[in-house]
């Protein structure tokens, strides 16, 4: 499910918002898939919280706290934290503008990526400014292998560590997106495979690489037309076609001693 969504799942739950207009109350549901059981946690109440736009729904790592986001006319951007094991709600913090949002290091912690500054929010729903964005706009985040990853729609991939250190920077095919580009992010053996709208980049990370080399990190191949990739089967699920006429496949991630093997093998060698 795109980190954007209103509906996330998580740890075994499915969390989403719902506005009571009988009431005028804004709920976070938790829902049990195992169980079937929901649990409704009142983050806000009156009728300015109703119509939101832009919701982010993001639980932790364990499902144990969410950081919700969204915005209207009437009460512009905010933010919430919520303690789900004990039901507690952080009170609004109000924003100047949209921000991404992405679970942090540990439960309770996620990371804030607005047009100013990276800040890390805890569950009393204080923010810590570690980095600044200069200007930048962010669409897509992920924290993972100690390292915050962060996709800005001017074509760049940063990543930080904990405190806001910038570690590499590399620039990502087409070179800018679009604002609502949904951005997904897939750690494998072959990198860090990352869609970012209807574009896929494999970029070599020391950590997530084969054959990777220390220092590494940057864009070993980009495509169009890939909607995922399988690390068990190292397949990349492709479409083509028109809007009228596509058709789904495969092709397989074969490294270099693989190409050589096959053309070996062609030659009759």
């Amino acid at each position: 499910i795109p980190s954007d969504a209103r509906l996330q799942v998580k740890a075994g739950n499915i969390y989403y918002l719902d506005y009571d207009a009988g009431k005028n109350t804004l709920n976070l549901i938790v829902y049990n898939i195992e169980e079937q059981e929901s649990e409704s946690i009142l983050i806000a109440e009156g009728r300015d919280y109703d119509r939101l736009n832009d919701c982010t729904v993001i639980p932790s790592d364990d499902g144990n706290n969410v950081i919700v986001t969204a915005n209207n006319s009437m009460v512009g951007y905010f933010l919430i934290t919520v303690d789900v094991s004990e039901a507690e709600v952080s009170d609004a913090i109000h924003l100047e503008e949209n921000v991404t949002v992405c679970p942090g290091p540990d439960s309770g912690e996620f990371f804030v990526i607005g047009r100013s500054s990276v800040s890390l929010a805890g569950m009393n729903g204080d923010l810590a400014e570690i980095a600044s964005t200069e200007g930048r706009i962010a669409i897509g985040s992920e924290y993972n292998g100690d390292s915050l990853y962060v996709v800005y729609q001017s074509g760049e991939l940063y990543r930080y560590n904990r405190d806001g250190d910038v570690l590499s920077v590399t620039s990502l095919d087409p070179g800018e997106f679009g604002a609502d580009d949904t951005v997904v992010f897939n750690f494998t053996d072959i990198g860090l495979v990352l869609h970012v709208g209807r574009y896929t980049n494999i970029v070599a990370t020391t950590d997530y690489m084969d054959n990777s080399r220390p220092g590494d990190f940057g864009v070993r191949c980009s495509m169009t037309g890939c909607i995922g990739y399988s690390d068990t089967a190292r397949r990349f699920v492709s479409y083509s076609g028109t809007t009228a006429d596509l058709s789904l496949g495969y092709f397989d991630y074969k490294d270099v001693n693989k190409l050589i093997e096959d053309a070996h093998e062609y030659l009759g060698e």
